[in-house]
């Protein structure tokens, strides 16, 4: 919100861990449209993230402070024209400036893309309704209840992974392991 960005995507670029949920959630409660996509390494990745990033017009992209230094590293001049936060530092001072956005249900929560395994990758728009319908059915399908427990290993900016995943156990409220994807193969 501080940086004007209700209604642009901001681009997550997260190692598996809590700070992903963090700045997800973030992106929400600010009216931000959230776009999951995996920290690019190598040239294949790097070649689809630019891609996506123009093809989003995105300015903003949210990531951990280690992920930012790497990123600045990599050989493409994109990063210079974005705004890249590191949001573990982010100024208490801009926590306290929110304020609550209009409700929409139909407004655009985040963005999904494919994995691009058989072509270039596609977004799919998937609005608040969307993930409340999604996970309520989710809920009754499989009897979820706050004394479920769940273990997700699936990378969070995976479809399955995101929602079955990570906002699942949220929506009953009961516990959920999590595991990086690397530590689940070795």
């Amino acid at each position: 919100q501080g940086l004007g960005a209700t209604g642009e995507c901001a681009v997550l670029l997260y190692p598996p861990g809590h700070e992903f949920l963090s700045a997800f959630f973030c992106c929400l409660y600010s009216g931000v449209i959230a776009v999951p996509l995996p920290v690019p390494r190598l040239t294949a990745s790097l070649r689809q993230f630019v891609g996506i990033v123009k093809d989003l017009d995105s300015r903003l992209v949210l990531t951990t402070e280690r992920s930012r230094s790497r990123l600045e590293k990599l050989d493409t001049d994109l990063f210079a024209s974005l705004s890249c936060l590191a949001t573990e530092t982010t100024a208490p001072a801009i926590a306290r400036a929110w304020r609550e956005p209009a409700s929409d249900p139909g407004a655009v929560a985040y963005l999904q893309y494919t994995s691009g395994s058989t072509s270039d990758r596609k977004g799919v728009m998937v609005t608040h309704a969307n993930v409340i319908a999604n996970l309520n059915s989710i809920a009754e399908r499989f009897a979820h209840h706050a004394d479920s427990v769940s273990v997700n290993w699936l990378p969070h900016f995976h479809d399955l992974g995101l929602v079955s995943g990570l906002l699942q156990p949220l929506y009953p409220g009961h516990p959920n392991i999590l595991l990086s994807p690397t530590a689940f193969v070795q």
